[in-house]
Parts: structure tokens; sequence; C-alpha cells
């Protein structure tokens, strides 16, 4: 009857895509035998009763470009269609449009007429086929691309590939054995999830399994593999330090990508961030901060190196973090992106702006020691006395460190301070003492007191800590 009319359409009645489980193969043959046919005809192919995201996913992949169902609208009243397709980015003009040879049937890429094994290799990547007995997971066939793959010499491979599990990381192996039943119950759309392998030198990698269900026999029960090395994928995905994303060069910096680290470090989900902050990184961003952003964009795009300064990002639960970026211009994935890692600074900033703040209203001035190719240096951190000695901290961190910040001591205290200051730093012990000064600028006399504690903390490098305030 298809032979002999003239028909435009083939359109498959929504009973088609119920598939029970125990008629799935059986199922699965018959709707890619209709859509064969119909490719073999040159006739478009509509179905009906569309309703889920797999089912559009599984009749994408036989080749199936039309399709209605509740998935995209259901029925409605005359006054809300005709509002709906009043929006021209909703009804397309054109016409059923078919192609006879828009889509490789899969079979041709078994066809040893069409492709060779090694043009197939690279096309299907690494796969394998397992077995499954309930206790054991055995490998029983891979491809080259899987062992290239995996890397290692192909006579301990084949010691290997028995009894697998041994080799998953101890917290995969449940997982491992989920993803293997969630296979089998799903066989239109197989199971996919991460899970990390311990290769022969001790190395931890993170492969992304994708497991189909092939059938049940004696042996067990047989399953078809891709794997993907994600190892580097998954370090800036969720072990970078800080927070790893992509944004676009205009449109707010839309954003292309958003790590775990990202959410992590802002409290946000990426549902959230696409719900609350339309996807644009400019909105996460304090609106003070804006331009300074928005400029340090634009000098990177002319090919500049701007200096990267802390501005404030929103961070769930109220409040804001101040983070630096390092980002890098890049087209490396179809498009010109900025690729960045954002570093939470809140705390390093907070505490420059209080040393800020110390340095601006101390009246004291604190002074870090340590030892320098074994002579004691002095480095001024805050410098409150600056407008009592009337020398800048430079100035008088040059008079410590050679020593001439002594002659300006007054009286006979100057050998009993060389003799505390020369015991103690000895014998590590921390010292205090008063003492008059005669200033070298203006002649006066002012009465000092300096206090020093040691300090245990090798990471620091500072072994003394002193303070000098005017008495």
């Amino acid at each position: 009857m298809l032979r002999s009319l003239n028909v435009d359409i083939i359109k498959l009645d929504a009973q088609f895509l119920h598939i029970k489980d125990q008629e799935s193969r059986k199922g699965i043959s018959i709707l890619e035998s209709i859509v064969n046919m119909a490719k073999t005809m040159t006739i478009p192919i509509i179905v009906e009763g569309v309703e889920t995201q797999e089912q559009i996913n599984f009749l994408s992949d036989l080749g199936c470009r039309y399709m209605q169902g509740y998935y995209f609208h259901r029925p409605m009243p005359v006054e809300e269609f005709e509002a709906l397709i009043s929006d021209e980015r909703h009804i397309d003009l054109g016409g059923f449009v078919y192609k006879s040879n828009e889509q490789i049937h899969t079979r041709e890429l078994l066809d040893e007429n069409v492709f060779s094994d090694a043009m197939l290799n690279n096309i299907l990547g690494p796969v394998a086929i397992y077995r499954w007995d309930g206790a054991s997971l055995d490998i029983i066939r891979y491809n080259q691309q899987f062992y290239t793959m995996v890397g290692i010499d192909v006579n301990e491979l084949e010691q290997r590939r028995r009894d697998i599990m041994n080799f998953f990381y101890p917290d995969d192996r449940e997982k491992m054995k989920r993803l293997l039943d969630n296979a089998a119950r799903d066989r239109l759309n197989g199971a996919e999830d991460m899970v990390r392998v311990f290769k022969p030198n001790g190395a931890l990698h993170w492969f992304s399994m994708k497991l189909y269900f092939m059938e049940q026999n004696e042996t067990g029960m047989l399953y078809y593999g891709a794997l993907q090395d994600v190892t580097e994928m998954q370090f800036i995905n969720a072990d970078l330090p800080g927070g790893y994303h992509r944004v676009s060069v205009e449109g707010g910096f839309r954003f292309l990508y958003i790590s775990s680290g990202f959410e992590e470090m802002t409290g946000f989900t990426r549902a959230e961030i696409v719900d609350r902050f339309d996807n644009c990184y400019i909105n996460m961003v304090h609106p003070d901060d804006h331009e300074r952003l928005q400029r340090r964009a634009q000098d990177m795009l002319r090919g500049n190196e701007p200096e990267s300064v802390p501005y404030r990002l929103k961070r769930k639960g109220g409040g804001w973090i101040y983070v630096i970026n390092q980002t890098l211009v890049t087209d490396l994935y179809g498009e010109m992106c900025f690729m960045s890692v954002a570093v939470d600074v809140t705390e390093l900033t907070k505490l420059r702006n209080q040393m800020r703040l110390l340095s601006r209203f101390s009246t004291d001035s604190i002074i870090f020691m340590r030892r320098k190719h074994g002579e004691w240096r002095h480095y001024v951190v805050v410098h409150g006395l600056e407008g009592k000695l009337g020398m800048s901290a430079k100035t008088f961190e040059k008079a410590m460190n050679d020593k001439s910040f002594y002659s300006w001591v007054q009286g006979d205290a100057i050998d009993a301070i060389r003799k505390t200051i020369s015991e103690s730093l000895r014998d590590s012990l921390s010292f205090d003492f008063s003492f008059e000064v005669r200033l070298p600028a203006t002649g006066e006399t002012l009465k000092l007191h300096m206090k020093a504690d040691h300090v245990n903390d090798e990471s620091s490098k500072v072994e003394y800590i002193c303070s000098l305030r005017e008495v």
C-alpha cells in the first residue's frame, strides 16, 4: 500500500513508544525497521506520544527529525495557541524537510567494505565488552583504543582483565555495581557515571563510563562499555583550587561552563546561577566593581596583561566574598571566551585592610627580625613613630640594619642594651627595655620602650617581632 499510495509523511502511533522492559529488544527492532524503511523510501516520519527527554534522545539517535507530544505542549485553548504561534520563534514555514542521506546508518560502521578496523577504532574510541556474574566483573574483549588508553603492557592487561573490580577505588566499587544494575534496567539509554581505577603504577585515574546491557547467557550478563579518561578534567572541575569557569567575552560574561569548585566557592548551584543571575557572571559581581571588571576584560581582549585586583562576588546566604581571577582569553572551545580560575581571597583582603588601618593609625612601630646569611635583618612593617622620629619607614629600617640606630642612644645604657640583645638573640629569649635617643634630624630627645618576642613559626621565617613605642 505504501508503494502504491502518494505518501507525504508516515506518522507513528504513540503505542510504538510504549515498550515494556521484557519486550525492549523487539520494540527497538520494530522502531528501527520502520525508520529504516522510511529512509529507504525518502519519506519523512513523525512520531507522536513523546513525553520524556529520554524518548527524544532515543528517537533522535534513530534519525527521527519530527516529534509531537505532551513533552512539548498539551492541548490548550484557542487564544493560548494563537498567542503561541504569534511568536515567529515558535513556527517554521519551511515545511517538512527530508534528506535520505542525512544520517549514517549505524550498521554501516560495521561493514568492513566501508570502514577499516583502524578507522572504526578511532570512531568508537575506547570500548570493551564486560561480563558480570554477580560476583566478578571481567573484560572479555577490548579494542585497540581501549588498550592505548589504559597504557600498560598487553601481557599485564591480560592478567588484569579478570575480576577487575579489585582495581577500582574501594569507595567506587558499590557505585560500579549500581551502574551495572541501572544499565540492565534501562536498555535504551544505558547508564553513565564516573569511577576511579588504579593503574599498575599506583596512579589513580578518573574514567567516565557509559554502559549498555547486551544480553544474558549461561556465563553471566554482557555489557558494552565506552570509556573516557577524564582525570585532567576531574582535576579542573573538582580538585583545582578555586573556582574554574568559562564565560563569553560579551553579553554580561554569559557562563559557558561552571565547575563544582565554583559552585562550592559561591554556594550557588548551576541551576540557581541560571535562574537567579540569568546565567551571567557580571550579575554575580558587586555593582561597584562592574566597571573595573569590564575594563580589565577589555584590556585582555586588546592583548594587554592588566593587574589582577580583588573584586566582590555574591555568596549564597548573603554577603560577598573577595576573589582574584587568573584568566586566559581562548577560542579552544569553539568560540572566544575567558577561561578563569577565581580564588577566594576574602580573609587575605580583610587582613590587608586591617594592616592598612594599623599602618595609618598605630602609634607604635612594629619590626620583624630574621637571620639572613648569618646577619640579623630588620623589616619595618608598621611605622607609627614616623611623625615622632621625623623619618620614613625606609630610612628607619636602614638605620636599624646598619646599626647606626644605636648611636642615637643616650647615656651609659648602650652597653647594657647591646649585651641584653646579644644574649637574648643567642638563646632565643624575649627582651624589653626603655632608653632615650637623640634624634639626628632635630636633635630632640625621645624616650622609647622596645619589646621583642621570640616567634616559634618556621613557615613565616620571622624569628622576632619587636614593638617600639614612645614612653
